[in-house]
């Protein structure tokens, strides 16, 4: 499983890393970016199965930094 984490807060990004390393029987890649600017780049590699989004970024708030990542994935994870 692939997943995109979008998170400036070094404490709950090593949160969710931390979950992420629980015992599981599927291998998780994790992808972590600060700003929204950073994945819509990686947007155009092969596809996440998850996304994680924070909606209190530097550089989008709220419901904008989804709609910025619908925009640029229009074929990724279902919304």
């Amino acid at each position: 499983m692939r997943v995109l984490l979008v998170e400036d807060n070094p404490g709950d990004a090593d949160r969710v890393r931390d979950e992420r390393s629980a015992p599981s029987k599927d291998p998780i890649a994790l992808f972590r970016f600060e700003r929204l600017s950073g994945p819509t780049a990686e947007l155009e590699k092969p596809s996440f199965d998850v996304i994680l989004l924070d909606l209190a970024l530097r550089d989008a708030v709220g419901l904008e930094g989804s709609k910025r990542l619908r925009k640029a994935a229009p074929g990724g994870p279902t919304w």
